[in-house]
């Protein structure tokens, strides 16, 4: 056990996961859709449509929560879905204050100010806001990978046979018919552990193929820790009539991108100091959005300049 000390853990690669677009089939069919929507602004009308009559209280419930993973998710998808980046290529000037930015932060706001989502989109994460499209109460749900096994659990989901689920719609005109947020996490050993021979034990089980088969199953073929689990599917037993998610995420990984996370080492002090109180101030009426990104770019390029990526 000599990767572990009093000092230091141990931390492998673990799983990935992508934003999905979740929708209730059923609710689209009484609506007169036959298929999901392509662009946003097809998403936006159909849930309107939902909403007026009476089949739905909101379109969607995004998870804006300041301080934490979901806002920065949020506009990173809404972002990249308008042509925009978070920096320059060679990552010398932040650049989500361009016009991209603006319109993104625009579109997050209108949601707001139209109805289209609660306002406690504001104050819920990401794990806490897929009730409603559980319930049947919104016929769109844009969050992570893993609300697909709830959606199928029937202790959890009153939409068993009623959802699909497919690609994020783009926004018309755009570049991009679609983007899907990378994300994942880590499999970590404490190094303030009891018990250091059975935790390597159980992190060597994680990444090897049995490990890797288990987190399939339980995540619907989509929390992947070894690339052959989902590139060769059938051979693990995961067939594609009964793993839906399998092709989205697949395909997913091919077209999807990520958050400054990935190239930021002082991402979180970016993230919870610098952008989501921005942004926050932007969707609550506080500031102008062109003010509030602007603010926050001089900030977040100080920073830059004196600390580097």
């Amino acid at each position: 056990m000599s990767a572990l000390t009093a000092n230091s853990g141990l931390f492998l690669p673990g799983t990935a996961s992508t934003i999905t677009f979740f929708y209730n089939e059923t609710m689209l069919n009484e609506l007169g859709y036959d298929e999901a929507p392509d662009t946003w602004d097809e998403m936006l009308d159909i849930s309107h449509e939902a909403i007026d009559e009476g089949l739905a209280e909101y379109g969607f419930f995004p998870g804006y929560l300041a301080g934490h993973e979901d806002g920065m998710v949020q506009f990173d998808l809404m972002l990249k879905l308008h042509d925009g980046q978070w920096m320059n290529e060679d990552k010398t000037e932040w650049t989500f204050n361009d016009e991209a930015g603006v319109e993104a932060l625009t579109q997050m706001k209108e949601h707001l100010d139209e109805g289209l989502i609660p306002e406690a989109s504001l104050e819920q994460s990401d794990w806490d806001n897929m009730h409603l499209f559980l319930s049947g109460e919104t016929p769109f749900e844009i969050n992570w990978n893993f609300v697909h096994q709830m959606a199928i659990d029937p202790e959890q989901s009153e939409i068993i046979d009623d959802f699909s689920v497919g690609h994020v719609p783009g926004i018309e005109g755009k570049e991009r018919d679609t983007y899907t947020v990378l994300g994942g996490g880590g499999y970590a050993i404490s190094p303030t552990t009891r018990s250091e021979e059975w935790s390597f034990k159980l992190l060597d089980y994680m990444h090897r193929t049995d490990g890797a088969v288990g987190v399939m199953e339980e995540q619907g073929g989509a929390e992947a820790t070894m690339i052959d689990t989902y590139e060769n599917p059938e051979e693990y037993g995961f067939s594609p009539d009964e793993y839906e998610m399998i092709d989205v995420f697949r395909q997913q990984l091919e077209y999807g991108g990520v958050r400054p996370s990935d190239y930021l080492t002082w991402y979180s002090e970016f993230r919870d100091n610098i952008f989501t109180p921005a942004m926050h101030r932007a969707l609550l009426g506080e500031q102008e959005i062109e003010e509030a990104l602007d603010q926050a770019q001089e900030e977040a390029q100080q920073m830059l300049e004196a600390e580097g990526l």
